[in-house]
């Protein structure tokens, strides 16, 4: 009976496993697109294995988009700007881990290890508000401005070259979807550590109030010494 009820069909559990399949190839395939449009990433965000298995992801869907030879180095297939593009991808993330090495070296810890990097200076001239919307910027170019902006891209190689132009408007739509995801748990993070806070200072307030009715209670009909009247015989009644 046990075994049957372990068998069951838990769609709770394979949508929660799915999701987390979907979020993984966000996060990954975002990468050739941060390493282009972003810098001064954490150490833990851009890892160079991560860096190696995107550049090997890449290839064999060049493999299958295109007469890409396994072994007669870039050929005339229609998919060689892919396979182009991962080599260049390889050697931007190289770069950034030397960077990022470099900065650890220096003890320059200055960046949370898990930083998304920092996007173009221009998009925070150009989206330029005043007052609360300052804070604002950040998120909506990551989220909005930084996608948008390459998937224009990717449509434009679309024309000329299907598979590079698919993969990079692609790799936006995980950009996109990874911001977005990031953001939701950001905020979830946030809203937690706001409750909490509310949560002891409501908590504080209730044993203030308990430990005054508390005082009250225990000092309920005793009589002070001021109040009390002496009498002939020098004993004090109330």
């Amino acid at each position: 009976m046990s075994q049957n009820q372990n068998s069951e069909f838990d769609p709770i559990k394979d949508i929660k496993f799915i999701m987390s399949l979907f979020t993984m190839m966000f996060w990954f395939f975002s990468k050739p697109i941060e390493v282009f449009i972003r810098s001064g990433f954490g150490e833990r965000h851009l890892k160079l294995a991560w860096i190696v298995t995107t550049f090997v992801a890449i290839n064999i869907i060049a493999i299958f988009a295109g007469d890409i030879p396994l072994f007669g180095g870039f050929g005339n297939g229609i998919a060689a700007p892919l396979v182009i593009f991962s080599y260049v991808f390889l050697i931007g993330g190289i770069l950034h881990n030397l960077v990022i090495k470099r900065r650890n070296y220096n003890r320059q810890f200055t960046v949370i290890s898990y930083h998304r990097g920092n996007s173009f200076g221009i998009w925070y001239r150009i989206f330029k508000y005043d007052g609360f919307l300052n804070r604002l910027i950040p998120d909506f170019v990551k989220r909005i401005v930084d996608p948008a902006f390459v998937f224009i891209i990717g449509t434009v190689l679309l024309v000329y070259n299907p598979p590079l132009g698919g993969f990079i408007q692609f790799a936006a739509v995980c950009l996109f979807f990874d911001e977005h995801i990031n953001y939701m748990h950001l905020r979830s993070r946030f809203l937690d550590q706001n409750d909490a806070k509310i949560r002891s200072e409501m908590d504080r307030e209730t044993q203030q109030i308990i430990n005054q009715s508390q005082t009250t209670t225990a000092s309920a009909g005793v009589v002070s010494a001021s109040n009390r009247k002496p009498t002939r015989r020098g004993i004090a009644t109330s």
